[in-house]
């Protein structure tokens, strides 16, 4: 059997397994071939659902056409690849390539949270204090967050909270949230 019908009954097998929607499969099967075949590894190592299949589908195409590359391309990434073999289970694994391939799909807005984290280390805040931006930083309110065993605890928590929002670290991370894509 060649070596493209062999693939294609592999996507049929899988798809027949996981009961996927008439509309996906033919879209999987006219992908081109080295395209289909990383996608089909990914969705048979990862045991991908439906719509865990259909997103990273939908992904790495808008990635491929904004890049001027192939979704096969996209999907062996070395971040793509990385995340994959440091997972330690399935569902690490399928959220570790979901969060490289939003990070490559959303650049500006990977670059803003990584700039959030940078400033919310810098501010040197005491364990169990933990900032708490809005999804995808749609909206400019945080939430931070102390935690404490004891009264002395929280009091010294809520010390060092309040020096480091003195800090023009404090104003940067305002900024940041104002201008996020």
């Amino acid at each position: 059997m060649p070596e493209a019908e062999r693939d294609t009954a592999r996507i049929e097998a899988f798809a027949r397994t996981r009961r996927l929607q008439p509309d996906l499969v033919a879209r999987w099967r006219s992908a081109a071939a080295a395209d289909a075949e990383a996608l089909l590894e990914l969705a048979e190592s990862l045991r991908l659902s439906e719509n865990q299949l259909r997103g990273f589908f939908d992904w790495a195409e808008e990635i491929a056409v904004r890049e001027g590359t192939s979704v096969a391309a996209v999907l062996s990434d070395a971040a793509v690849r990385s995340a994959r073999e440091r997972a330690r289970s399935r569902n690490e694994a399928v959220h570790a390539v979901r969060a490289a391939l939003r990070r490559r799909r959303y650049p500006q807005l990977a670059r803003a949270e990584e700039r959030l984290r940078a400033l919310v280390r810098a501010l040197g805040l005491p364990p169990g204090t933990r900032f708490e931006f809005p999804a995808d930083l749609q909206g400019s309110e945080v939430s931070v967050i102390l935690r404490a065993a004891d009264a002395e605890a929280l009091r010294v928590a809520a010390a060092r909270l309040w020096e480091a929002a003195q800090r023009s670290e404090v104003e940067e991370i305002f900024a940041v949230l104002r201008e996020a894509p």
